[in-house]
């Protein structure tokens, strides 16, 4: 389907009292050039509901949407076969509606951000949660780890 009948598409699906959820949502708001206000009301990166701080080298680590899936969601190993958007959509609904929709539940997510900071510097996360999901169909998307680009654009962070 071209991009341009897809975006007519889903701005049918939308409106100015939608609040849009995802994993770096912000990202495809920019892409899909959604406008606050006309399209949705706001949005929720879930990825910012389970950062920690680094206390080493004073910043933020975040984690895939893999990694907070099989932490979160009792051992969820998401499609190894190709990237899914649907998949993705889905998970991240699950993830809002469990730690992150509900201002009860943030402290869970607190929990599992603890969890995800230690599997990752005990290097225990399953191969099946390491999948390089930055590159799709050998195009690049690395723009915010400049160790995995494979394409030699400059990446957050570099000038």
């Amino acid at each position: 389907m071209p991009l341009d009948e897809a975006l007519v598409q889903l701005r049918e699906h939308l409106g100015s009292n939608v609040v849009i959820v995802g994993q770096s949502v912000h990202h495809d708001i920019e892409w899909t050039k959604l406008e606050k206000g006309a399209d949705f009301e706001k949005y929720v990166n879930i990825e910012e509901s389970f950062k920690t701080r680094n206390q080493k080298y004073g910043n933020w680590n975040f984690f895939s949407l893999r990694h907070e899936a099989y932490v979160g969601l009792d051992g969820l190993i998401m499609s190894q076969d190709a990237h899914d958007p649907a998949e993705d959509a889905r998970v991240s609904m699950r993830l809002y509606k469990k730690y992150v929709g509900s201002g009860a539940r943030r402290g869970a997510a607190s929990s599992v951000a603890k969890k995800l900071q230690q599997m990752r510097y005990k290097k225990c996360f399953p191969a099946a949660t390491n999948k390089k999901s930055h590159i799709i169909d050998g195009v690049c998307g690395a723009m915010f780890n400049p160790r995995e680009c494979i394409c030699g654009q400059p990446t957050s962070g570099q000038k």
